[in-house]
C-alpha cells in the first residue's frame, strides 16, 4: 500500500474540501489523500485521481448526536457541563476513479509505515481547532525564568507519572526546575485537581512547570510560569526534558493543553442572533449574501473580503479557468473558490480559514488571533496582490480619501 510520508509540520486539513466547502456533515463525508494528503469532496476527488493518479483516500464523516441528559456541572464543553451536541467520526478507506469510489476493507492497510499514516490522520485534531490553537499560541513567549532556569546537573531517572502528594494520575505538572510532579489546580466546583503543584510553587518558588500528557514529538507542550501567571514556550524544552528521562520524541500527547480548551470552550458558545429587544436578526439569502465565519478577532480581515467581493471587476478576475484549475494553496485558486461561494449563495456562511492560510503565511502578524486594523490589512493585501497578480483590477484602481466636516449644533 503505497502511502505518503507524514512528519511534525505535516498539515492534514480533515473538515472541509479545499476546492470548495463542502465539509465532513456531508452525507459522504470528505475524503482525505493518503498520497499527499489533500482533503476533497467526492468530485474533487475524481478529479484529483484525473490529474495526480492517487487513488487511496480515509474519509471522515462528522455524526452529531443530540444530548439530551440535563448537565451535573457548571461548566460549557466539558463532560457533565453544558453541551447541545456530542460529536463523534466515521472514518472509510475509498479507492477512487473515474467513475467514483469503492469502500475498502481495512485489511488493505498491509504495512506497519501505512497503519501509522492512518491511524495519525484518524487522531489529527481538527484543522480549525488546530489553526484556532495557533492562533493563540502565537502571542506566547519565552519569559525570563524559562531562559534563566536553574536544573540538576545530573539526569533524574524515570519516575511513575502520578502527583508527589496524591494519588491523582492526570492533569499533571511536572517542575522543570526539581523534577516534582504535583496535580493540578482545585476548580470552584470542586473537581479538578487538589492544588498540589500549585503547593509546590509557594513552598518553593520554582517558577516553570510542564503539563505531562501534553508533550508532542514537534516539540509542543503546555508550559506555564506561576511567577509571571502566564501560558510560556521554552525553545529547549527537548534539553530541559531529557533531565527528567522524558524523551521528546517519542512522547505521546493524551491530554489537551489550556488553550486548546480555552479555544473549543470559545468555538463552541453559541452567540445570540436576537437584538436588544428581543427580535431575531433577519437572515439574508442568495448572491453575495454569504457571511464569513469569525476565526478569532479577524472582524477586520471579513470586512475588507466583504468589500472587495462587491467589486465585480476584481471578482471577474479571479472567476478564470486558470484560478480555478489552479493548486488549492495558490492564492487565486482560493479567492476563487470563496467567490464562488459568494456567487451561487447556497450557503449561509462559509470560513475564510484557508484563504488567510495562504496570503498571510508570510505574515504572522494576521494569523494571530489579536485584534488587527482593517486598513492595515487592506494595505497588506493591496500590496501582496500588486506583486503577485500586477494586472489585477484592483492594482489600475485610484482610490481617495475625501473629509467631510459637520457643524456639532446643526447639520
Amino acid at each position: 500500500m503505497d502511502v505518503g510520508t507524514l512528519t511534525p509540520q505535516t498539515r492534514i486539513e480533515n473538515e472541509e474540501c479545499v476546492y470548495c466547502f463542502n465539509d465532513f456533515d456531508n452525507p459522504e463525508g470528505i475524503n482525505i489523500c493518503l498520497k499527499c494528503f489533500t482533503c476533497c469532496c467526492k468530485e474533487h476527488a475524481i478529479e484529483h485521481f484525473k490529474e495526480r493518479d492517487h487513488n487511496l483516500f480515509l474519509s471522515r464523516r462528522r455524526i452529531t448526536t443530540k444530548v439530551e441528559s440535563d448537565p451535573t456541572k457548571l461548566a460549557i464543553g466539558v463532560e457533565g457541563g453544558f453541551q447541545d451536541v456530542k460529536y463523534s467520526f466515521e472514518f472509510e478507506l475509498r479507492m477512487f476513479d473515474e467513475n467514483g469510489y469503492q469502500p475498502l476493507p481495512e485489511e488493505i492497510v498491509d504495512t506497519d509505515e501505512a497503519l501509522d499514516v492512518v491511524n495519525k490522520i484518524k487522531q489529527a485534531p481538527s484543522a480549525s481547532s488546530a489553526d484556532a490553537v495557533q492562533s493563540w499560541e502565537l502571542q506566547v513567549v519565552e519569559c525570563p525564568h524559562v531562559k534563566a532556569l536553574q536544573q540538576p546537573e545530573e539526569k533524574i531517572p524515570p519516575r511513575p507519572c502520578k502527583c508527589s502528594d496524591c494519588d491523582l494520575d492526570k492533569n499533571l505538572w511536572l517542575c522543570l526546575t526539581c523534577g516534582h510532579i504535583g496535580c493540578g489546580r482545585k476548580n470552584y466546583d470542586g473537581s479538578g485537581g487538589n492544588n498540589h503543584a500549585v503547593d509546590h510553587w509557594e513552598s518553593t518558588h520554582h517558577p516553570v512547570v510542564v503539563k505531562l500528557g501534553t508533550i508532542s514529538p514537534d516539540g509542543r507542550a503546555d508550559l506555564f510560569c506561576y511567577q509571571c501567571d502566564e501560558t510560556v514556550s521554552d525553545s529547549k524544552i527537548q534539553e530541559h526534558l531529557a533531565k527528567f528521562s522524558i524523551d521528546v520524541e517519542t512522547s505521546v500527547k493524551t491530554e489537551s493543553t489550556t488553550t486548546e480548551l480555552n479555544v473549543q470552550i470559545n468555538k463552541n458558545w453559541d452567540f445570540s442572533t436576537t437584538t436588544a429587544d428581543g427580535r431575531e436578526y433577519e437572515t439574508m439569502t442568495g448572491p453575495f449574501s454569504v457571511g464569513l465565519d469569525n476565526l478569532g478577532n479577524t472582524c477586520y480581515m471579513n470586512s475588507i473580503l466583504q468589500s472587495l467581493a462587491r467589486i465585480q471587476p476584481f471578482v471577474d478576475d479571479f472567476m478564470t479557468e486558470q484560478a480555478s484549475k489552479a493548486r488549492w494553496n495558490e492564492p487565486n485558486r482560493q479567492f476563487n473558490r470563496l467567490f464562488t461561494a459568494f456567487r451561487e449563495g447556497s450557503r449561509t456562511n462559509v470560513s475564510p480559514r484557508l484563504l488567510r492560510q495562504v496570503i498571510c503565511r508570510d505574515n504572522p502578524q494576521f494569523l494571530g488571533g489579536q485584534q488587527q486594523d482593517a486598513l492595515e490589512f487592506y494595505n497588506y493585501l493591496f500590496e501582496y496582490i500588486k506583486v503577485h497578480y500586477p494586472t489585477s483590477t484592483l492594482c489600475r484602481s485610484v482610490f481617495d480619501s475625501v473629509q467631510l466636516f459637520k457643524c456639532t449644533n446643526c447639520d
